[in-house]
């Protein structure tokens, strides 16, 4: 992974950790793609492992809980992603939200 998508991995996931995105937050992320010139291919490649971790994360301890299916929801609606950049079971729990 290039140090920009590293840089776009650490923001994101600053950005979800309180289950709130602010407008300020969108626009850093916005500005984060700009600057660092990250290509389509590259910045939907850390969406996705970022997705892929966090319903890791979810599921880890054998308990899915409510926060746990939002913040995914969240995820998935504020990045805007389309079914191939989720697990198959996220993008099922995504689409019955």
């Amino acid at each position: 992974m290039r140090p920009a998508q590293e840089a776009l991995l650490t923001l994101i996931d600053r950005i979800f950790a309180d289950g709130v995105v602010t407008p300020a937050e969108r626009s850093e992320l916005v500005s984060l793609y700009r600057v660092a010139g990250l290509t389509v291919a590259e910045v939907r490649a850390v969406f996705t492992a970022f997705v892929a971790k966090t319903w890791g994360d979810a599921i880890s301890d054998g308990v899915f809980s409510d926060d746990e299916r939002a913040k995914l929801v969240l995820i998935a609606r504020e990045l805007k992603l389309p079914k191939d950049c989720m697990p198959a079971i996220v993008a099922q729990i995504v689409a019955a939200a």
